[in-house]
């Protein structure tokens, strides 16, 4: 295997590569929220349905990325035998460049079918995001060698809370946008500037240092799906896996279209939901990080998961007559819970790990989170068609094809948390212990502390910074 040759890196170069990892984050992130790569959006979403896009094609279009997402598995053979750097760069502007042609093809082709049009995109997003996931797979090796591993909880707590205060309003300054102009030709400019912003952002990640890549063993096909599943403790993680994947993306895609033809919302509108959610979830990261680190991470996902289990109902007793209460509601929540998710499913991930073979088992983990990634959104839209023609009313409650939606993602999500329940991690108390710590906490008191925490990250991170220590 080839080694990446690089020479001491001085402590100016670590904190210019630190800071360029940050001011990367933000711009990558901008364009992600905008355009939808990787993990899906609201405009993209609505950008498909003005062009004529049917709940098959929308389910499709999810789904896009999450086969794509295999790709990461697939990459992590390959970028050993390349510079880390430039393969992630190199994959991550081509993953960036493809948008330009997703947005001009309804002005470029005005007279083509909706369905070649449609099929045309969906086509260059598959190539978009298989690029993406390489280079996401090469970023994870690279930004693993170059952040030591004692410092990069912390560094990339405080990254992921930089991204959230700088992006949390986007959502509701492009709605607005989209609003008031919501032509193709509005879209392609919108698209086209979050490409923009993606590209600079790869040019901040070109000043990150390259560092020595460490020789792993070969992977074995057959001992990636072996090796994980003799474990019983990590074969229960993995079932829990596979249900809540399902239990997220089968509802996933489906969820803005829900808000924007059922309950009649504009973008503008869903765009202050999600920076509600944006800034909960930003407030509660460094909380559920210490309740993580005293506790441990099960506990919380456990606690975390069976809050989160419950969302899609709230979606399912949604009209537009009642939507300005339940939903601000149910994005407070989902941004609390989805913290501690978001943080604590990855640390349990490593928590299991064996000693020897980390590899198999993460990349087991990927493969059936791109696996069933595919599926999830493609049985969503096999609801939605059965269930299209169905509707009654409970109460004054109207049940559709998305109320059947939303209620087998819950059942989905309980079958995950039931998986969970059977994971064993030593040394950690159980959600039930976790939350009786929380019974005799001073309402006032944890607002003080929380104000205390924001003042002392404000105040230190720059110095956190500094002190980070270099690659090993």
């Amino acid at each position: 295997m080839r080694t990446e040759k690089t020479k001491e890196i001085s402590d100016r170069d670590l904190f210019k590569g630190l800071r360029a990892v940050i001011i990367e984050g933000v711009l990558t992130t901008i364009f992600m929220i905008i355009t939808g790569a990787m993990v899906g959006s609201v405009f993209l979403t609505n950008f498909f349905l003005k062009i004529g896009a049917t709940s098959l094609e929308i389910g499709i279009l999810a789904a896009l990325p999450q086969l794509a997402y295999i790709g990461q598995f697939l990459g992590s053979y390959y970028i050993d035998k390349y510079d880390r750097k430039k393969f992630c760069i190199s994959t991550a502007a081509v993953n960036r460049l493809l948008w330009f042609g997703v947005a001009a093809i309804p002005l470029l082709l005005p007279q083509a079918r909706t369905q070649t049009k449609i099929w045309l995109m969906f086509g260059i997003i598959f190539i978009s995001s298989l690029c993406g996931a390489l280079a996401g797979a090469a970023w994870t090796s690279w930004m693993a060698d170059f952040i030591h591993p004692r410092r990069r909880g912390s560094f990339f707590a405080r990254r992921n809370i930089v991204v959230g205060l700088v992006t949390f309003l986007l959502p509701v300054a492009v709605g607005k946008y989209l609003d008031l102009h919501g032509g193709f030709q509005d879209y392609a400019f919108v698209f086209g500037l979050a490409t923009l912003i993606g590209l600079v952002g790869l040019w901040f990640l070109n000043q990150v240092p390259k560092v020595k890549l460490e020789k792993e063993p070969t992977l074995n096909f057959t001992d990636i799906f072996k090796a994980p599943l003799r474990d019983r403790n990590f074969r229960n993680f993995l079932y829990f896996t596979i249900f809540w994947t399902l239990g997220t993306v089968t509802m996933a895609p489906y969820t803005p279209v829900f808000l924007l033809k059922e309950i009649s919302l504009n973008q503008y509108t869903i765009g202050i939901y999600i920076a509600l959610f944006t800034l909960t979830h930003i407030t509660t990261t460094m909380i559920w990080g210490n309740i993580s680190d005293r506790f441990g991470h099960r506990p919380v996902l456990v606690i975390c998961v069976l809050a989160v289990s419950f969302i899609p109902l709230g979606f399912a007793i949604t009209t537009p007559r009642n939507y300005w209460l339940i939903m601000p509601i149910l994005h407070l929540i989902a941004g609390i819970f989805w913290a501690g998710i978001g943080l604590s499913l990855f640390n349990l991930l490593m928590a299991l790990l064996p000693e020897k073979g980390k590899s198999k088992f993460v990349s087991s983990f990927f493969l059936l989170c791109g696996i069933f990634g595919v599926i999830g959104p493609l049985v969503g839209a096999l609801i939605m068609d059965v269930f299209r023609k169905f509707s009654i009313s409970i109460s004054g409650l109207p049940i559709t094809n998305y109320s059947m939606l939303f209620v087998f993602a819950v059942i989905l999500r309980i079958f995950a948390f039931v998986m969970l329940m059977r994971v064993r991690v030593s040394g950690e108390i159980s959600a039930p212990a976790l939350v009786r710590q929380f019974r005799p906490i001073n309402p006032f008191m944890a607002f003080a502390n929380l104000s205390m925490a924001v003042r002392t990250f404000s105040q230190s991170a720059r110095g956190k910074l500094k002190r980070a220590t270099r690659p090993r």
